[in-house]
């Protein structure tokens, strides 16, 4: 009654009765009622030339117009929200949410997945361009100074098949022999159940490869036909994600064998990642940068430390009885035992 007595309810004739139905505002645009039929769209011809503009001769089947999701972007966010597309296509959404931050302060944020082959040649480029010009003809920029600030971040995640080309499997010949013995189901049901939790334990990452975090590899597969090549991986990154840490700041010296990375868990801990090459940074080296950093139970401004390798930092420290005898504790734990837990335990 009180939406009604607002003007907020539309009544709808039906056969077995008045239907009410509540109008919905965009926060775009928040004086105008949204129609619920849209034919004002000329999709399928407005989607290929604009996606002819921006990409030239570039091919891709069906793009979407960027003014249909733009509207439903309007339609449904809110100020400081993300939108998620988990089949990006051509891009569409992620430039759509860019046109929309354009013109609107919603500030919008987007994540997109697609794990086609086509990533790097559309849907990347697309997002790139659509933030560095609103105009363009024949995949060629027409309009000068309206690009604006922007960035995203591309992540590469690792499938099936590179977990497959890492696989190095440890199986004696005695154990090869009863294999070859075993029923057809006894054997799939090992090669499921056993295979990869024994047999091939360590090969994908193991505690020693922490000792020079950023010169990890793995063999990354770059086509269907099974090649592949080697490529290093980012163990920080991948930390960050498997704790859940908002990353605040990163000190990227691997250089000075060292990433120190600051940030909030989700239990609201404020947390320091150290990572550092343990050939590089030894005991002393170590200590000397916890210095600088102010890494230590008396004055640390860290809730929880996460280190890789063996170490000697202090994690108690006892004022003087003048001072008021007070115990504080740091709490340091090690990376490695998080990573693999965290990696690895299909319990969690």
């Amino acid at each position: 009654d009180d939406l009604d007595k607002q003007g907020q309810i539309v009544w709808t004739k039906r056969d077995y009765g008045w239907v009410p139905y509540y109008k919905e505002y965009a926060p775009a645009d928040p004086l105008t009622p949204y129609s619920s039929i849209w034919d004002d769209l000329d999709q399928n011809r407005q989607a290929k030339a604009e996606y002819t503009a921006i990409m030239g001769s570039i091919p891709f089947s069906n793009p979407k117009p960027t003014s249909l999701i733009g509207r439903v972007v309007n339609i449904a966010c809110k100020k400081g929200d993300f939108v998620l597309d988990y089949f990006a296509g051509s891009g569409t959404t992620a430039c759509s949410v860019i046109n929309t931050n354009r013109i609107s302060s919603l500030g919008l944020k987007y994540i997109v997945v697609e794990q086609s082959g086509y990533f790097d040649s559309v849907t990347k480029p697309r997002i790139q361009k659509t933030v560095f010009s609103t105009e363009w003809k024949d995949g060629k920029s027409i309009a000068n100074g309206v690009g604006i600030s922007h960035i995203f971040k591309v992540l590469k995640i690792e499938g099936y098949e590179d977990t497959l080309n890492n696989l190095n499997l440890t199986r004696t010949h005695a154990q090869q022999s009863l294999l070859n013995s075993m029923s057809v189901a006894a054997k799939e049901d090992y090669l499921l159940r056993y295979l990869l939790d024994i047999e091939s334990r360590g090969s994908l990452l193991s505690v020693d490869q922490f000792k020079k975090p950023f010169d990890f590899k793995l063999k990354v597969a770059v086509d269907s036909a099974g090649a592949y090549e080697e490529r290093t991986i980012d163990l920080v990154e991948t930390f960050n994600y498997l704790i859940g840490l908002q990353v605040k700041h990163v000190d990227m010296q691997v250089d000075m064998g060292f990433v120190a990375v600051t940030g909030v868990l989700p239990s609201g801990e404020k947390a320091l990642l150290l990572w550092r090459d343990v050939e590089t940074l030894d005991y002393d080296k170590l200590n000397r940068l916890c210095e600088k950093l102010a890494i230590n139970p008396a004055d640390s401004e860290f809730d929880v430390v996460y280190v890789n390798g063996d170490h000697n930092i202090p994690a108690v420290f006892t004022s003087t009885e003048a001072e008021g005898g007070v115990t504080k504790t740091l709490k340091i734990r090690q990376i490695e035992p998080e990573f693999m837990s965290r990696m690895f335990n299909t319990e969690v």
